[in-house]
């Protein structure tokens, strides 16, 4: 994994070492997220997931957009992404998403409701279980169960960013200086 002095020492050997510092402070570490379609069953309760059944307290009602129940999209366990960018080090996020919503109610498009995050901290965790989707909820309206793999990788502006053109970097139209 490449790391700020990394990125220095590579540019330098590029001939680029007077902008090194600069680029490496626009780096930023990603998770790159790889999905493995496997049985609901197969994925932990709490574990890191995209569609399937959501992991939820028994006391929380399942997530409405008006009278629409919400789509379950992912779930995201802080504890196992490697990459936590000012979120809390432990916990689950649930993200819903009002699915049906989007092709029946004129007034979905204007509304920022139509989506729900969840924050289930680490203290409730062990009061999760796995709830079933709702009944209304049609298989096209659900989405099917994955695994979450992730890879950590590094973020760095592309050749067409403002940030390089700050520098007198990237396209300006000479293919050689390029």
């Amino acid at each position: 994994m490449l790391n700020k002095q990394a990125i220095v020492k590579q540019l330098e050997q590029v001939g680029l070492g007077q902008y090194g510092h600069a680029i490496a402070n626009w780096a930023y570490p990603t998770a790159q997220l790889f999905l493995e379609p496997v049985s609901d069953t197969m994925i932990p309760i709490g574990e890191s997931k995209v569609g399937g059944n959501p992991d939820l307290t028994d006391d929380m009602e399942w997530p409405l957009w008006k009278d629409y129940d919400m789509t379950f999209i992912a779930q995201i366990n802080l504890a196992d992404c490697p990459v936590n960018m000012s979120l809390p080090q432990e916990g689950l996020l649930s993200f819903f998403y009002a699915a049906k919503a989007m092709y029946e109610d004129d007034d979905f498009y204007n509304d920022p409701h139509t989506c729900r995050v969840i924050y289930i901290d680490s203290e409730r965790l062990s009061n999760i279980s796995r709830r079933i989707n709702p009944n209304h909820l049609t298989d096209s309206e659900i989405m099917k169960p994955n695994k979450i793999l992730y890879e950590e990788g590094i973020s760095l502006p592309t050749a067409e960013s403002a940030y390089l053109k700050s520098l007198g970097l990237g396209w300006n139209g000479n293919r050689d200086q390029y």
